[in-house]
């Protein structure tokens, strides 16, 4: 028999604890029912526990006492972990913890797995209890042990692989490979993906307590090991370089923004995932959009070659190897053609974009980009000098955000819907501004298609601030008047129609009169409103009380302006 070739203990370790922790790893990864999700996780459980209360146990040697202890309570831990049992799942991985530390240091070497993954474990569950310090603590100390093997294995690594290795033993069959558990075993794959690990929890970590560099720095060593590891699903990965770009775009790190989202691109399949295709068309359209911005400001106040401002634009902080993307450093532009340049290309990837992301079906999508191209024309005017062009640049943000204002239900994308009427409002105020400034200096001469022109930007302008107003300032929209911005747009958006109706031009006495009555009733609605739902909050700021200066100012000028024009009307 076995027992009369090997000791009593050998063929304990070797056949009741190896076949009880097979049974219990079956289970433990055997499907359940959904509507009992954790049935099999028990029957692992049950099995575990009666391996600690087993009495062969205590009758091991006392280091293979601490070993098949601490793997017990090792996947003990995991087993309360799956079933999400953490204050169960934190003793036992502790209690795993102690047993492995009991263990010679030339015998530790052969269960480093096992420790890797505890600290990542208790690491993880400190984290989820906000115990942000503790829990990178152990993260630390996982990192610091994998540093520890790396530092040994370059020292003499065939020495090391030889001594401390997988120890598989050949079945019968010759496909499977056969492990004693209490002997351990180094398995260096498994180390470096819980090292990815590692570094992937404490970019969460730091993520937690909003320390963005720190976090942005492991998240990068995580996609970096990922890639060149070729250890990483392409979704994940590629969403994941989406996410740390937008960082570094934050942070006015261009190269490094672009470089990322390049690289993510790079890796998805050309024939397939064009929704995940799209939507880096539409980040590397924003990307763009952000950088056109950065670039104008620097142009206006001449500071494209400032040193500092180059070098972090510049700044290279994760490189690739073996990845068929090149870190392009930039130069802001120095001349308009330059930044047209920025333009031209944020607007073919926003192009690209739309092509999958049409406003039948992708709504909040659609408006999100036709609101950045918009943006993207508006940056342009900062650098226009002609009043023409710039017409031409407003003209075109118009066309954008019409389409999607008529065709979008207002009572289902209420807030896109008021975004669009807000910017609609705006554009054609500032279409309004340009004509007016010129037709009251003199500066032209209108013929009566220029004034229908400019009385028809002044009623497109009024109609959507106004449908802006009535969507918020109704009986289901209460709770957005606490909200102090909303209150400003509110009131901004009145003193614009109050003042356009007085710049629409008419004919009759009596309609001018019925333009300047209705410029007067809004200049009341603004001085209403604020008495109603900015007075009772608390003091008026000084722009607030600004404006109501000046609609006290109107409300006493324009009296006596319509007698006025009633006197020349019966002259």
């Amino acid at each position: 028999m076995a027992s009369n070739q090997i000791s009593s203990e050998e063929y304990f370790l070797s056949t009741y604890f190896q076949t009880k922790i097979e049974e219990s790893e079956y289970y433990s990864n055997l499907p359940s029912d959904e509507t009992r999700p954790y049935d099999n996780k028990y029957k692992a459980r049950k099995i575990l526990e009666a391996m600690l209360a087993a009495k062969n146990i205590e009758d091991v040697s006392a280091e293979n006492k601490a070993i098949t202890k601490g793997i017990i309570e090792y996947l003990l831990g995991l087993n309360f972990f799956d079933t999400e049992e953490n204050s169960m799942a934190d003793k036992h991985f502790l209690v795993s913890l102690e047993q492995f530390s009991q263990l010679k240091k030339d015998r530790i070497f052969y269960f480093f797995n096992y420790i890797q993954d505890l600290y990542n474990s208790l690491g993880i569950l400190y984290t989820n209890r906000e115990d942000i310090e503790n829990g990178l603590g152990l993260f630390a100390k996982a990192e610091s042990l994998y540093a520890f093997m790396k530092k040994i294995f370059s020292k003499n690594p065939v020495s090391v692989v030889n001594n401390i290795k997988h120890q598989y033993k050949p079945s019968k069959d010759a496909q499977i490979q056969f492990r004693f558990y209490h002997q351990g075993g180094l398995n260096l794959n498994r180390m470096e993906k819980s090292y990815t690990l590692t570094l992937f929890y404490m970019a969460q970590a730091y993520a937690k307590i909003s320390m963005k560099f720190k976090a942005a720095q492991y998240c990068g060593w995580t996609l970096k090991r990922q890639y060149e590891t070729n250890d990483y699903e392409m979704k994940d990965w590629a969403v994941n370089c989406l996410g740390l770009a937008e960082f570094y775009n934050a942070n006015l790190e261009f190269a490094q923004s672009k470089y990322l989202l390049m690289a993510g691109l790079s890796i998805i399949p050309e024939d397939s995932k064009k929704k995940l295709h799209a939507t880096f068309y539409m980040a590397l359209g924003q990307h763009l959009l952000e950088y056109l911005s950065y670039a104008i400001e620097k142009f206006l106040t001449g500071q494209q070659d400032e040193p500092t401002i180059v070098e972090n634009l510049n700044k290279s902080t994760i490189i690739l190897s073996n990845i068929n993307v090149e870190f392009v450093k930039l130069s802001l532009p120095k001349t308009k053609e330059d930044i047209n340049s920025i333009f031209r290309q944020m607007n073919t990837q926003f192009k690209k974009a739309l092509k999958y992301y049409e406003l039948d079906g992708y709504v909040t999508e659609y408006i999100q980009i036709v609101r950045d191209m918009s943006k993207g024309y508006k940056y342009l005017m900062l650098i226009e000098e002609d009043g023409e062009r710039s017409m031409a640049l407003l003209d075109r943000r118009r066309e954008l955000l019409e389409y999607p204002a008529k065709e979008i239900n207002p009572k289902a994308y209420e807030l896109y819907w008021q975004q669009l009427c807000l910017e609609l409002g705006e554009i054609f105020n500032q279409m309004l501004d340009y004509r007016y400034e010129r037709y009251m200096k003199g500066l032209e001469k209108m013929k009566k298609s220029g004034l229908e022109l400019m009385n028809k930007h002044c009623v497109a302008s009024i109609e959507n601030y106004e449908k802006v107003i009535g969507s918020v300032v109704n009986a289901s929209n209460k709770d957005a008047l606490d909200n102090p911005e909303t209150l400003k747009t509110i009131i901004t958006a009145k003193f614009s129609v109050a003042k356009n109706y007085s710049r629409l031009q008419a004919k009759e006495t009596k309609e001018k009169v019925n333009l300047l009555k209705k410029s007067m009733e809004s200049y009341k609605w603004i001085k209403d409103f604020i008495n109603e739902h900015v007075l009772p909050k608390g003091a008026l700021s000084y722009e607030m009380r600004e404006t109501l200066k000046n609609c006290d100012e109107m409300c006493q000028l324009l009296p006596a302006k319509i007698d006025r024009v009633n006197f020349e009307g019966q002259m």
